[in-house]
C-alpha cells in the first residue's frame, strides 16, 4: 500500500487567493466533489464566509507592499489514498492538526493562517491551508518558501515531523514526477477512450473502534464484518488505482502529452540513498557538535565554581591579615580591597 506523505505551497495574490477561499469554503461548485458529503467538512480555522476570511486577510496585510506582492500561501496536505482511508477519523485529525503546527511553527507563525478546512467530500480527504506569508512585520513569501533547495528541505521536514509519526513517509527525492490535477488526469483517460471502463470507487465504511472485553458476541461479529467489508473496499480502489494508472500512462502516452522518457528507478533511488546519507552524517555532526559544547558548557561551569572557592579563601586570608595587624594593613592598602571583586584589583 502507498503511504506517501503530501505537502505542496503555491503562492497566491489577493485575488486568487478569494478564488481558493471560494473553493475551500464550498462557495463554487466544485467538481469533483460530492454534494451529499459536503457536511462532513470541517474549518480548524478561519471564518465560514469567504467575505470574513478576505477581511482577516487584508487586516493581517501591511500597509505599504508592493501591487504584485504575494500576499498569501496555499497549502494542500494530505496522502495517499489507500494510506488516508485507512485512518480512522480521529487518526485523520490528528494528522491535520498536526500539520497545520507545522504549517504555523515553519512559516511565520499560526497567527497568521487565516483559513484551514479539511476537505472530505472529495475523493481523498485533505487539508487546505490559506495564510499570510509575514516575517518580522513585512510580507516575505520569498524567503519562507526559497527556492527548489528550501523547497527539498522543507518536504523533508514535513515528512520527518508529520508523516514519520502517522508511518507515512517522503516521496522519491529528485523525483520528476509532476502533479496533475483531476481534470487533466481524467481528461486524458476520456482521451483515450478508456473512462468507461473504470470499475467504481467502493465506498470505504467506518469500523466500529476496539471492543472491550464484555462485549457480545453479536458485536464482535458485526465489528468483524465492518473490518471485512473495509479489506474488501480498500481491496477494490486499490484495483481501481492500478487500472486509472495504467490507463493514464496509455493515454499519455498514445496522445503525445507526456511522451517523455521516464526517470531512471535506479538513478533516483541511488539519489536518494545519496541524500540520506548526507543526512545521516549532517545528523552525526550536530550531534557531536552539540557535545562538545554540553563538554564546553560543564568546564566553564567547573571553572566558575573554582573561581568562588578562590574568592572565598582570598576574602578569608585579607581578613585574617587585617585582623592580625591593622595598621600593617592600612599601609598597605589591603583595607579597600576587601570588599572588592577580583576583577577590579
Amino acid at each position: 500500500m502507498a503511504n506517501y506523505c503530501i505537502m505542496r505551497v503555491k503562492k497566491r495574490r489577493t485575488g486568487e487567493a478569494a478564488a481558493m477561499a471560494r473553493h475551500a469554503l464550498r462557495q463554487e461548485n466544485v467538481h469533483n466533489a460530492d454534494p451529499s458529503r459536503r457536511g462532513l467538512n470541517e474549518i480548524l480555522i478561519g471564518a465560514r464566509t469567504v467575505e470574513s476570511v478576505m477581511a482577516t486577510l487584508r487586516h493581517k496585510l501591511p500597509p505599504k507592499r508592493r501591487r504584485d506582492a504575494v500576499t498569501c500561501l496555499e497549502f494542500f496536505i494530505g496522502a495517499s489514498p489507500e494510506a488516508v482511508a485507512a485512518m480512522s477519523k480521529e487518526q485523520q485529525q490528528a494528522y491535520f492538526e498536526r500539520a497545520l503546527a507545522w504549517v504555523g511553527w515553519r512559516f511565520g507563525g499560526i497567527e497568521n493562517i487565516v483559513s484551514a478546512v479539511v476537505h472530505r467530500d472529495e475523493t481523498s480527504a485533505h487539508l487546505q491551508v490559506l495564510t499570510v506569508p509575514l516575517l518580522n512585520g513585512r510580507l516575505n513569501a520569498k524567503q519562507l518558501v526559497g527556492n527548489r533547495q528550501h523547497l527539498q528541505a522543507h518536504q523533508d521536514s514535513f515528512a520527518e515531523v508529520v508523516g514519520a509519526s502517522h508511518g507515512l513517509r517522503r516521496g522519491v527525492r529528485g523525483s520528476k514526477a509532476k502533479h496533475t490535477s483531476i481534470r487533466q488526469f481524467y481528461g486524458a483517460i476520456q482521451a483515450a477512450g478508456s473512462a468507461e471502463a473504470l470499475p467504481p470507487r467502493m465506498p470505504v465504511p467506518e469500523v466500529p473502534r476496539e471492543l472491550p472485553f464484555w462485549a457480545t458476541t453479536e458485536q464482535r461479529t458485526a465489528r468483524d464484518a465492518a473490518l471485512k467489508r473495509r479489506d474488501e473496499a480498500l481491496a477494490s480502489n486499490r484495483r481501481r488505482q492500478s487500472e486509472i494508472e495504467r490507463l493514464a500512462r496509455l493515454a499519455l502516452a498514445t496522445h503525445g502529452r507526456a511522451s517523455r522518457r521516464s526517470p531512471d528507478p535506479e538513478a533516483a533511488r541511488t539519489q536518494t540513498e545519496r541524500a540520506e546519507a548526507l543526512l545521516a552524517s549532517q545528523r552525526t555532526e550536530f550531534n557531536a557538535r552539540a557535545n562538545r559544547l554540553s563538554q564546553l558548557q560543564k568546564s566553564l561551569d567547573a571553572a566558575a565554581q573554582n573561581l568562588k572557592e578562590i574568592e572565598h579563601v582570598r576574602s578569608g586570608l585579607l581578613k585574617e591579615i587585617e585582623a592580625l595587624n591593622p595598621e600593617l594593613t592600612r599601609d598597605l592598602g589591603l583595607d579597600s580591597k576587601i570588599s572588592q571583586n577580583p576583577a577590579e584589583i
